[in-house]
């Protein structure tokens, strides 16, 4: 990733370069869950969904159904990006974390501890603002 530009300043290269992940994500975030909405029986439309900031989560799924996304997920791998679409979209089923809700992950990804376990261990480096 290269910034180029008149009078750059620390603080616009971090400007710009956070607004390129944004926009990665945007972009990145809407094609995984259509294509996961594709693959889920008890979804039919891509949920509302928006990214937030946040400092110890990757997603969140509102009682509502609204399903909210750490922008900087978008520096893990696809798999891992996949395992927090999955995880939250169970949310619309089970909004807990109960054996269903766990059995819903396992069926349709059933490697997903070792994905978290990789994700989480990432943590301290993709959470770090740029």
């Amino acid at each position: 990733l290269r910034v180029q530009g008149k009078e750059l300043t620390t603080e616009r290269t971090q400007k710009a370069v956070r607004q390129w992940y944004r926009d990665r994500a945007m972009d990145v975030f809407q094609r995984r869950l259509s294509m996961m909405v594709e693959t889920l029986p008890w979804t039919k439309t891509v949920p509302d969904w928006r990214m937030i900031d946040m400092q110890t989560q990757w997603g969140s799924c509102s009682p509502e159904g609204a399903v909210l996304l750490n922008p900087h997920l978008i520096k893990a791998n696809t798999r891992a990006i996949d395992y927090v679409l999955l995880h939250e979209l169970c949310h619309l089923v089970e909004h807990n974390h109960s054996p269903r809700f766990y059995a819903l992950l396992d069926r349709f990804m059933p490697e997903w501890r070792s994905v978290k376990e990789r994700l989480d261990g990432q943590a301290e480096v993709i959470l770090v603002g740029v």
